[in-house]
């Protein structure tokens, strides 16, 4: 699969459009609102783009040359609400941008009716996906709780972190996925303690004082761990 295929189609156009034109939008352009709109519309406009193209959504994929856009389209959605929420900030752009007369010329040349058409497929498919997130993320958490109830906590885990991929806001999911994260983590440490007790036993006290040494790196404050890994690379290094 090529690095580009790892995002839906619609926002490959998506960010191929708005890429290609950032500098010659306006702040309300990379939003996609008029110059009227309250702070309400600029607010939710915001968060339904950070949806859309926020990179964490894509978190750990190779996405080549899509990497570097995402993240200059999200940098330039950002500061286009930061500056617009703002109502100070918003006054002195909009004192800067001045009023346009009827007849003046938009910053991009009109589109021809094809590449039009293909605009508009891209923000409706966009918008759907946007429409469908709160459903897949309710999915996903309920797979999730399902996992987390069958005792297979790294399951759970993998689902509530793709719950936040359509819920990246949500502060429950978040704490839901942080907490069973930390109990992934623990259990991991557990097995490890156990791995590096089974090799004391067998004298395989370089095995153990490389578990030992894992458990010491997620449990700082564990003495007796750091005791035992002291204890292990002692006997490791005796002829």
């Amino acid at each position: 699969m090529s690095d580009d295929a790892k995002l839906p189609p619609e926002t490959r156009a998506y960010v191929d459009d708005l890429h290609g034109r950032l500098d010659q939008l306006d702040l309300y352009e990379v939003l996609g609102v008029a110059r009227t709109v309250d702070r309400k519309e600029i607010k939710r406009a915001y968060f339904h783009l950070v949806g859309l193209v926020h990179p964490d959504r894509y978190f750990g994929k190779d996405l080549g040359p899509y990497q570097q856009r995402l993240e200059a389209v999200f940098a330039r959605v950002t500061a286009a609400y930061e500056t617009l929420w703002d109502r100070d900030a918003r006054a002195a752009y909009d004192a800067q941008l001045g009023t346009p007369a009827p007849e003046e010329s938009r910053a991009t040349a009109p589109l021809d009716p094809a590449t039009a058409a293909k605009r508009r497929e891209a923000m409706a498919a966009l918008q759907a996906r946007f429409a469908a997130a709160p459903a897949k993320a309710k999915e996903h958490t309920a797979a999730a709780a399902r996992a987390r109830a069958a005792g297979d906590l790294s399951a759970a885990e993998a689902s509530y972190r793709q719950a936040l991929v359509f819920a990246p806001h949500d502060a429950a999911l978040q704490a839901a996925h942080a907490e069973v994260a930390r109990l992934v983590a623990e259990k991991s440490v557990v097995a490890l303690a156990a791995k590096a007790a089974i090799a004391e036993r067998l004298g395989q006290w370089e095995q153990a004082a490389s578990a030992w040494q894992r458990v010491v790196l997620a449990r700082p404050d564990d003495a007796a761990a750091r005791a035992r890994l002291v204890e292990a690379m002692f006997r490791a290094k005796k002829p």
